[in-house]
């Protein structure tokens, strides 16, 4: 049980870092960036209505939990064992011909939150954008397997990299004049197929089937709660507003 724990502390240790400078990254990149108020059509906008103010909560909660983590791992472990740490896998790392599982944890962050950003966002609705990068992240990360993490990973980057190609090739505006949505479409298509893979991959075991259950759970209310708080009770914009905000303003507007 020792074992486990100080493990599962040394893998708290890295996704801590991992989200404290990717937190720090949002925050600073949208307070250089999004104007947090001005004037528009004459008139004075407050900084609470201002589009960034989603993107510095989102930053500021991921660089909260990430110190979190790092006060917990920094507390169980102990700092001249985390040093010892660090030099054995940096010594592991260069004789090693497969990817480590803590250099494999801190790729698989950046690369999904990469496409999350840079890819979707400005391109697939907010919401279902933000449901499918975290049914990938839960399941990857929460199933707790190095070998399902590796396979989801690969799955999803695989897809992505479709997503990526179809963009590019302007396939998406070509298609959109006879079909409407057709990235958020295309975004319900591979969150229901990523689901069905991981649910595929830990079927014989109930337990990682519960997790699979709790991560859609999860991935499906926290964008609807957070973001319909922003967009109809601060008046804040989201990034995309597609299939999902467009189906959200007929039924807000049409009880209200």
């Amino acid at each position: 049980m020792t074992i486990d724990r100080d493990n599962m502390r040394r893998k708290d240790l890295v996704s801590g870092i991992v989200l404290m400078l990717f937190g720090a990254w949002v925050v600073y990149e949208t307070c250089a960036k999004v104007p947090m108020k001005g004037s528009w059509g004459g008139v004075m906008n407050v900084w609470y209505v201002s589009p960034g103010l989603f993107p510095i909560f989102i930053g500021s909660i991921l660089f909260f939990f990430g110190a979190a983590l790092i006060a917990v791992a920094v507390r169980h472990l102990g700092f001249h064992a985390i040093r010892d740490e660090v030099r054995s896998r940096a010594r592991a790392v260069a004789g090693s011909r497969e990817i480590p599982e803590p250099v494999f944890r801190f790729l698989a962050v950046v690369v999904i939150l990469a496409f999350y950003i840079y890819m979707n966002m400005p391109r697939v609705d907010f919401y279902l954008n933000s449901i499918l990068f975290l049914v990938v992240i839960i399941h990857v990360f929460y199933l707790d397997e190095l070998q399902v993490m590796r396979k989801l990973f690969r799955f999803y980057l695989a897809g992505s990299i479709l997503f990526l190609v179809y963009f590019a090739s302007g396939l998406d505006e070509r298609i959109g004049g006879s079909i409407p949505y057709p990235a958020d479409l295309l975004a319900i298509l591979f969150t229901a197929v990523f689901a069905a893979y991981a649910w595929n991959l830990v079927r014989p075991r109930r337990d990682q089937v519960s997790k699979c259950r709790q991560a859609v759970l999860v991935a499906l209310a926290t964008p609807l709660l957070i973001g319909g708080l922003f967009k109809y009770f601060l008046l804040v914009p989201l990034p995309k507003e597609g299939l999902v905000v467009a189906l959200m303003d007929a039924v807000y507007f049409g009880l209200f």
